[in-house]
């Protein structure tokens, strides 16, 4: 039985643990935050197809885990629908915990004949090295302070943006800065008065304001309730070009309420309230009420810097060791895509170690998958931002105006 090292306990961890898992292999996962950071950065999430597509085929029984929406409706400060786009696919919109618990389970099962997978948290990899047939993997135990190292036949990659793997091994830059910022937050449909409710319930919603656009959308609860009786509105801001990397001002954003600078993210509950402060009193900026009350109703809103990365190498090590998820490539979220590349990563791995899929078209597939992911998301951008509609875009893009 091969033995494989997955670095990252994320989506993106967790789904090619449990392909590899279910193909017999011994599975010892390493993450380095704890359950509460990882959930502190994350909020809504659409499950695009190739992840639901990973659930039918890979977790049994599954559960109501989103809701689903038909259209996308752009409105104006009074609610007035100004154009519609239809997704290709309805849009499932879910939470990063809902689908984390849900993978999580499956990877833990121990009622199956496979070789029970090991999960833990709080450790923190050190150094890989490929000697001879094997990587060794370095990491330290943060709770304990003991320093440990496991032998592996593959090691998988899935620690994000800022992948410390990829920094060992490839010379490719970092992800860059795109300029804008990302306001996030989550309020329950019960905090909220009766006509915000009854406009925003299950709908995904984009409001255009003067330099950026908001959107809302209606989520399950992450309660364990998954027939929709409690649900959250999620909403996010992306505020273009008010804070340049180099300005005092994104410093003080991206530093927490301890001092520590942050390179993607501020987590719920960390944000300096001055800076939350400064964003309520830019309420006047979003005009609607509705998205206003959603605001206001923000308990523990977090910011998020946008960043890309393109990726142009995935599999290292005589294909021992391989990149996926945002440690491979990032796009910039509008279209929601970096999970279902994610799934789609984990999917196609399936095949190549049931030998139905070589490992450089693996890779191939991949980094054109990501490419054509963060081409969708620009023109997603421009469309929700300007009302243009970009060639990849046009022909699903149904505008009143028309």
């Amino acid at each position: 039985m091969k033995d494989v090292v997955v670095i990252g306990g994320s989506l993106a961890g967790l789904m090619n643990a449990i392909v590899l898992k279910e193909l017999g292999y011994h599975v010892h996962v390493l993450e380095r935050s704890n359950i509460e950071a990882l959930q502190s950065e994350a909020a809504g999430i659409r499950s695009g197809p190739e992840v639901h597509s990973f659930i039918e085929r890979y977790v049994k029984n599954y559960l109501n885990y989103a809701i689903t929406v038909e259209t996308v409706e752009i409105w104006n400060e009074k609610s007035e629908v100004l154009s519609t786009f239809p997704p290709t696919t309805p849009l499932r919109l879910t939470t990063w915990k809902a689908l984390y618990d849900m993978f999580k389970s499956v990877l833990l099962d121990s009622g199956t004949d496979q070789s029970p997978a090991k999960y833990e948290t709080r450790q923190l990899v050190q150094d890989v090295q490929y000697e001879g047939n094997k990587l060794s993997v370095k990491y330290r135990d943060l709770d304990n302070e003991v320093t440990k190292t496991l032998e592996a036949d593959l090691v998988i990659a899935a620690d994000g943006a800022n992948s410390a793997v990829r920094n060992m091994f490839s010379q490719s830059s970092s992800p860059k800065y795109a300029g804008y910022v990302t306001w996030r937050g989550r309020v329950p449909e019960g905090a909220v008065d009766t006509k915000t409710r009854e406009a925003l319930r299950n709908r995904c919603v984009v409001l255009r304001v003067d330099g950026g656009y908001l959107i809302s959308y209606y989520v399950p609860a992450d309660t364990g309730d998954r027939q929709g009786s409690r649900c959250d509105f999620v909403w996010i801001w992306y505020d273009y070009d008010r804070f340049p990397e180099d300005s005092s001002d994104f410093h003080e954003i991206m530093t927490d309420v301890d001092g520590r600078k942050h390179f993607t993210t501020i987590p719920r509950g960390r944000m300096q309230p001055k800076v939350w402060r400064s964003i309520l009193d830019r309420k006047s900026v979003v005009s609607n009420p509705h998205f206003v009350e959603l605001l206001e109703k923000t308990k523990e809103p977090f910011v998020s810097a946008i960043r890309d990365f393109p990726g142009s190498k995935a599999v290292f090590c005589d294909g021992k060791l391989l990149l996926v998820g945002d440690a491979l490539a990032l796009c910039r979220p509008h279209g929601g895509g970096s999970t279902s590349q994610a799934a789609f990563q984990a999917l196609e791995l399936g095949k190549v170690w049931e030998g139905a899929r070589a490992l450089d078209l693996w890779e191939k597939d991949c980094l054109e998958g990501a490419s054509k992911a963060q081409t969708i998301s620009l023109a997603m951008g421009e469309f929700f931002f300007a009302g243009k509609a970009p060639t990849v875009v046009r022909n699903t893009v149904e505008s009143d105006s028309q």
